[in-house]
């Protein structure tokens, strides 16, 4: 009887300081609350080298002590700029009753939308996303990984749960859809000269993570005897090391390209003869550690099968 005396107790204390910290934000004049929350904002992204800037801030404590940025731009250190029309962001105060702080972040640009959420205690993360048309060339994102001009829509979910320190533990899936992926005319790495646009209409990735491995089921860009100026498929497996640099691939990479850019990459059919099949792609085997894998080796076709 006193242990649920004392139980109410605590409960009402708990309420009593919550609504206090409720009452206090409410009343604490918005302009120096944004000023301070957009000032651990930028603290956190300047060992990144992004530059945020925007034009204007909002903080709703009756919206779930939401945080809004108005048109932002984000400018990384090689120039990249990431315009978007808003990012709000807002705690999730269920995993905080939960003692496993997280929070939600939604970025929205023209009918694009990417929604994240984020949880962790100690070691342990849950971290899922959906992404809604994003035009990852609007974004920038394409030049900022790959450093290619292009772009095209992705859709689709992400999920990961587990132990950063036990990567046997991660569980996880990639499952995205792609549509109207274009690579830019441009020079590719001082090589390869791009006099058109290369123009892919669809891709799909199906990557599942389970049991210390990370399973590519189906990569697929284009398709082959299609009007796709590219198609890729990548399938295998990727064995996690305690040091993610040593993951082990084990990987087969199938390609084919057109008529139009053999024609623009002529010396690239006598350097592929060697991996190519009878369907007319190009086939090969990717090993070693994620960091510095070996050079690919051409399959044959007893090893497709």
């Amino acid at each position: 009887m006193k242990g649920k005396k004392l139980a109410h107790v605590l409960i009402l204390v708990g309420i009593f300081f919550v609504s206090l910290f409720i009452f206090t934000l409410a009343k604490f004049p918005e302009a120096k609350l944004t000023a301070v929350i957009q000032g651990y904002l930028q603290q956190s992204l300047d060992p990144f080298g992004i530059l945020e800037t925007d034009q204007g801030r909002e903080f709703s404590v009756f919206k779930g002590f939401q945080y809004k940025l108005i048109h932002p731009v984000f400018e990384l250190s090689d120039q990249t700029r990431i315009e978007l029309d808003e990012v709000t962001a807002a705690p999730s105060l269920l995993s905080l009753l939960m003692f496993k702080p997280g929070a939600t972040v939604e970025l929205k640009q023209g009918a694009s939308s990417i929604t994240a959420t984020a949880a962790a205690r100690g070691d342990q993360v849950s971290i899922s996303a959906s992404l809604n048309e994003v035009n990852f060339g609007k974004l920038g994102l394409l030049m900022y990984l790959a450093q290619i001009k292009g772009g095209g829509i992705i859709s689709g979910d992400f999920k990961l749960d587990g132990t950063v320190s036990d990567l046997n533990s991660l569980s996880g899936k990639v499952d995205f859809k792609l549509k109207s992926v274009q690579i830019d005319e441009q020079s590719i790495m001082g090589m390869l000269q791009l006099k058109k646009p290369v123009k892919i209409a669809e891709g799909i990735i199906d990557i599942k993570i389970e049991q210390g491995k990370v399973v590519l089921n189906n990569v697929a860009l284009g398709k082959p005897n299609s009007k796709d100026d590219l198609n890729v498929l990548v399938k295998g497996d990727i064995t996690l090391k305690k040091n993610v640099n040593s993951s082990e691939l084990n990987l087969k990479a199938y390609f084919g390209i057109s008529d139009s850019l053999k024609q623009d990459f002529g010396f690239l059919e006598t350097l592929l003869t060697s991996a190519k099949q009878t369907d007319g792609r190009y086939a090969y085997k990717i090993s070693g550690p994620l960091s510095a894998p070996l050079p690919p080796s051409p399959l044959t076709e007893s090893a497709n099968k």
